[in-house]
């Protein structure tokens, strides 16, 4: 594994990820599971099972609605529940500690940008919901061939601002995901615990346990 040391008083940028380092997603599922469950009159015991699936490395996983409807033999078109899972706007906010970290950054001239995989109708409405644009220079929703962990975006905003690699710092909860697609661009990256993704790191990765603690690598 390639590995970068960070000078604290050449950082100009940092990166986030969003599920999982700036909230967490279990709030998000949790809400759109509930309206599944109320919208299709479920079984209540399939929210606990749901919610389970996805808490064991849910993110991981790409049959969990396939589980479920098994699981609890479910008379349901499988496509019509995934897309009122994705299309309900969940209601969130940002833990005060983190919004008052972002604005502390963003005051003292750090650029910030938020890079995150994922479903754009999806990954849109929790942006809204969060109210993350005030903060944000730039805001990325990854798909495709771009999706982390290739590094094509970070490597494209760095250039777009006319920033070094060694410059920015990044912040995520997934090595394999974040992580990755920052070291490849030549960033430094922290890892936040806490998520369902469980994963043994690499010797030289640095882990922190609440986003607000990266002012201490500013």
């Amino acid at each position: 594994m390639r590995s970068f040391t960070m000078n604290k008083q050449k950082i100009k940028a940092v990166f986030y990820d969003l599920d999982n380092t700036l909230y967490p997603q279990v709030l998000d599922v949790q809400q759109r599971v509930r309206f599944c469950i109320k919208e299709f009159s479920l079984p209540k015991c399939v929210e606990e099972f749901w919610i389970t699936e996805w808490l064991d490395n849910g993110p991981k996983k790409t049959n969990i609605i396939d589980n479920v409807i098994d699981t609890f033999s479910l008379k349901i078109d499988k496509y019509l529940l995934l897309s009122a899972y994705r299309s309900y706007k969940t209601s969130l906010s940002l833990d005060k500690d983190v919004r008052n970290m972002l604005i502390d950054i963003k005051r003292r001239g750090i650029k910030q940008f938020l890079i995150t995989n994922g479903q754009p109708i999806v990954q849109l409405g929790k942006i809204n919901s969060l109210g993350l644009s005030e903060f944000f220079d730039n805001i990325s929703i990854a798909v495709g061939s771009h999706a982390k962990p290739c590094p094509h975006l970070f490597l494209e905003t760095i250039r777009n601002y006319g920033l070094e690699s060694e410059q920015c710092l990044s912040v995520g909860d997934w090595y394999e995901i974040d992580g990755v697609a920052s070291i490849d661009a030549g960033i430094y990256f922290l890892h936040i615990e806490g998520g369902p993704i469980k994963e043994n790191l690499p010797s030289g990765v640095r882990s922190i346990i609440k986003l607000p603690y990266i002012e201490d690598f500013l």
